[in-house]
């Protein structure tokens, strides 16, 4: 679970997350990994939020790992400036399908399908959705 910011009106949105939550107050949270654990190549993360989990990324490189599911629930991912390519990929890694995105389009990614994302340079983004997910280190 990230740290708590719900008193704050204002947030940069690039170092904070947000916790959408249906019948109790939305917050906004500072990410923490640290009780992430690690199990056969796959770091798995509970943010701990009771709504659905957004945030906007700015990001100049692939991710860095080799795929990511969410297991709670869809992910919405929206170009905001750059492109790039969400690749859905099957349980060994093997890409499945590849959805190209440019500057406000927008996917959905199911609950519990392994992707990562692809840029073609500097990337700025919308996420919403996850809650647990499970990240495949390479």
């Amino acid at each position: 679970m990230g740290a708590l910011m719900s008193n704050t009106k204002v947030v940069n949105f690039l170092h904070a997350r947000v916790d959408l939550s249906r019948g109790q107050a939305s917050t906004f949270l500072v990410p923490d990994f640290s009780s992430a654990t690690r199990r056969e190549g796959v770091l798995a993360w509970d943010p701990g939020v009771a709504g659905v989990l957004g945030g906007l990324v700015l990001q100049a490189s692939d991710g860095g790992h080799a795929g990511e599911r969410h297991l709670e629930g869809d992910e919405l991912i929206v170009a905001i400036s750059g492109t790039l390519t969400v690749m859905l990929l099957d349980d060994h890694g093997n890409v499945q399908e590849s959805i190209s995105l440019q500057e406000n389009e927008a996917t959905l990614i199911p609950c519990g399908v392994w992707h990562r994302l692809q840029l073609d340079g500097a990337c700025r983004y919308l996420f919403f959705g996850g809650g647990r997910t499970e990240i495949r280190r390479d």
